[in-house]
């Protein structure tokens, strides 16, 4: 198929990186994209991250089957449930002719960056503002494609303005790398600098992909070329789903957040805790409502958070409409502000034998108790869950002892938690939290890999 000259100019280039070392390769690109795709919010603070909504997807875009691509785009929007997206994209199929196909046509034969095929991979992914009360949520359809010696990709923003009208597919951006020249190429779309974008929608300028987005991936084709197994790609917040998340923290954050903070007693630092503990809540709210859902539960679910401390989580968990309570050692001069509906109680917890009734048990930065949640749970009933985000490095009566000089003691502790709940037979889950702390992975244990009677 020949370069149609109405595409040819349709894409300018306004800056190539510095030369790689000779080891980059189109490997290293893709580990590197896949974060940026992944992972945007490591890059741009406005975002909260990006949801996947769509599976990978294989074209081949020729003259001849324009037809059959623009039906198979209008499949992939189709999960696109935002007003107004069903009226522009798919009830007219000339909206994404005229718009989206000359793109992929370009994409496909510009001579300068085609590839030996003409295969490429759509996705589409949502990106999440960090404050949604000043963005919108943002689609981008993602265009893949790679050979032996050519490796680009295309983010075509997707976005509805104030009156129902399409917009800003011509803020689109290239990213090409020919690994003969060692570099990759950024082009924009003709019109990038002259197209007004609402404030409500979350895009990229010129200067931000040339000060720092391009730097990011650099610094991760980099980091792909020295490691051994790739680039370590743990996702937050991988159990729940993040938007979810990001409104019943913002809300939570709205809610609880200037108070306390402005009233905090306590002498440890306020802004990181409450917001710290704001999080947790969040997470533990969202990731019980899902649970509410997949098991058809009526109620919500009772919780006992051990080693409770300040007891702001045990409060906020409970204003949400968890019944609950907390237990620790030593009363806290901020246990005078909760009120009554919050339960929190001075106790000597005895690990050895002590059971609960409640449906989970929350162990947060729980020390000494932590290698004993799962065991609690286990002791407690067939049908208690839990919650534990382990800190400092303690065994059943000591102290750890990290004996894998391969791993960090941290990892080497993690491990040691995740396999008592599993020995517990427990089915446990591993993510990694949002909050402002160096320790932030907790662990989930659920179902029971046995049935009533092996227990």
């Amino acid at each position: 198929m020949k370069e149609n000259k109405q595409n040819k100019e349709m894409f300018e280039k306004i800056f190539s990186t510095d030369e790689f070392h000779k080891r980059i390769c189109g490997f290293d690109f893709e580990e590197a994209f896949d974060i940026w795709n992944q992972k945007p919010q490591v890059a741009n603070r406005r975002l909260a991250g990006a949801l996947k909504i769509t599976e990978n997807i294989d074209i081949i875009y020729d003259s001849d089957n324009v037809d059959d691509c623009v039906t198979c785009i209008k499949g992939i929007l189709s999960n696109i449930e935002e007003d107004g997206f069903k009226q522009w994209y798919l009830e007219n199929d000339d909206n994404i002719r005229n718009m989206l196909s000359p793109m992929m046509e370009y994409f496909c034969f510009h001579k300068i960056y085609r590839t030996e095929t003409n295969t490429i991979t759509l996705f589409v992914r949502k990106l999440l503002p960090r404050s949604i009360e000043r963005y919108k949520n943002t689609y981008e359809m993602v265009l893949w494609k790679s050979d032996h010696s050519i490796s680009a990709i295309m983010y075509i923003p997707l976005c509805i303005g104030e009156t129902n009208e399409t917009c800003l597919s011509s803020r689109s951006y290239v990213f090409v790398m020919v690994e003969a020249d060692r570099r990759i190429d950024v082009l924009t779309h003709q019109n990038f600098t002259t197209t007004d974008v609402p404030t409500h929608c979350l895009v990229t300028s010129q200067e931000w992909l040339h000060t720092v987005l391009i730097k990011k991936i650099t610094a991760w084709m980099e980091a792909a070329s020295l490691s051994d197994h790739g680039l370590r790609k743990q996702q937050t917040l991988s159990q729940i789903n993040i938007e979810s998340y990001m409104q019943t923290y913002n809300r939570l954050k709205k809610k609880y957040g200037p108070y306390f903070v402005e009233n905090w007693t306590e002498s440890t630092d306020a802004q990181k805790f409450v917001y710290e503990d704001i999080a947790l809540a969040s997470y533990l709210i969202v990731l019980w409502s899902k649970e509410r859902e997949e098991r058809d539960l009526l109620k919500m679910q009772s919780f006992i958070d051990l080693g409770c401390g300040n007891g702001l989580l045990v409060h906020i968990l409970s204003s949400e409409g968890h019944p609950g309570r907390g237990v620790d050692l030593a009363r806290r001069k901020i246990w005078n502000m909760y009120g009554e509906n919050t339960k929190l109680e001075v106790e000597t917890i005895l690990p050895d034998t002590t059971t609960v009734t409640e449906d989970w048990i929350i162990g947060n930065h729980s020390d000494e108790l932590t290698p004993w949640i799962p065991v609690i749970a286990s002791r407690s009933s067939f049908d208690t869950r839990y919650f534990v985000l382990p800190c400092c490095f303690h065994d059943f009566y000591n102290k750890f002892h990290h004996k894998d000089q391969k791993k960090s003691h941290y990892e080497s502790y993690l491990e040691h938690i995740l396999q008592i709940g599993r020995e517990c037979l427990f089915e446990v889950a591993q993510d990694m939290l949002r909050i402002p702390s160096t320790k932030r992975i907790c662990q989930i244990g659920t179902r029971r890999n046995s049935t009533y009677e092996q227990v």
